[in-house]
């Protein structure tokens, strides 16, 4: 994914970086809701039709760059296509849970009792944690690779599924606290979850609208993983008043706020010292 070019994050609206593609809005209709994929050799809008290549493309964005697709790019398949032909979402995650415990995550210190409490499950070595609404409703879900899986895609979603929801482990906690952790990675969010703090995650990464957050009227503070502090003070600076970034100073070996549980071994109860 490193192949393909900041010129088409910079150039496109509403672009969002996966793992082996782009989601934006499409440059040539007046697109309102993401539908233009951009991948390492093509690209396709699902709305308009559009289609070409990777290289014309960055030429017609930037006529200064040259891009050339790698050669050892390999087609990603995903889980949810397969899972989704014949099983309902909730089904699959009915299915999912039934697996759990997921030994990966209790490894990294998200016990039973709270895997319990979110319904996370696991199938075909993918972790399944459910997306819901205000109302508890099921509204979507992620997929995580397991521990040993191969996949290049570390985090997935079902296919039109809007890459902007978010995962929030608990409403009802983000409705009662005064303030609200957001992180880019779902089991940051979990983490914090644990400690008893109310947190959102993205469901795909860094790059999210900040519309996302329209209805949350409240004080949300973006913790970034390490590295990733330009990309947090660039969504809280969207979110105007309500937004602010928590810059931790993560000791080694620790890299986000899981770490500092799993890997520095810092009790649940005492991470409230490093917020």
């Amino acid at each position: 994914m490193s192949d393909l070019p900041d010129i088409l994050l910079e150039k496109l609206d509403g672009a969002h970086r996966y793992e082996r593609y782009i989601v934006s809005l499409c440059p040539f209709h007046d697109d309102t809701r993401p539908s233009f994929f951009v991948y390492p050799d093509t690209y396709k809008c699902l709305s308009c039709g559009k289609w070409g290549s990777t290289q014309s493309l960055v030429e017609k964005l930037d006529t200064t760059h040259t891009y050339h697709a790698p050669s050892d790019h390999v087609d990603f398949r995903n889980p949810w296509s397969k899972w989704l032909r014949n099983v309902p979402i909730l089904g699959i995650l009915k299915i999912a849970f039934r697996n759990a415990p997921v030994k990966y995550l209790s490894d990294r210190k998200i016990d039973r009792d709270v895997q319990r409490q979110l319904k996370i499950g696991i199938i075909d070595n993918w972790i399944t944690f459910p997306i819901l609404d205000p109302n508890g409703k099921v509204i979507g879900a992620v997929a995580r690779a397991g521990e040993g899986n191969k996949s290049t895609s570390k985090y997935v979603i079902p296919k039109g599924q809007d890459p902007n929801m978010l995962y929030v482990p608990s409403w009802n906690r983000c409705q009662a606290k005064p303030d609200i952790y957001i992180t880019f990675g779902i089991l940051d969010a979990i983490t914090l979850y644990a400690a008893g703090y109310a947190a959102i995650s993205t469901t795909t990464g860094k790059r999210i609208v900040p519309t996302a957050f329209d209805n949350i009227r409240k004080k949300l503070i973006v913790i970034p993983d390490m590295g990733e502090q330009r990309e947090a003070l660039n969504l809280a600076s969207k979110l105007g008043w309500r937004g602010s970034v928590l810059e931790i100073n993560y000791p080694e070996p620790a890299k986000d706020v899981n770490d500092l549980v799993w890997k520095c071994g810092i009790p649940l109860h005492q991470l409230g010292e490093m917020l």
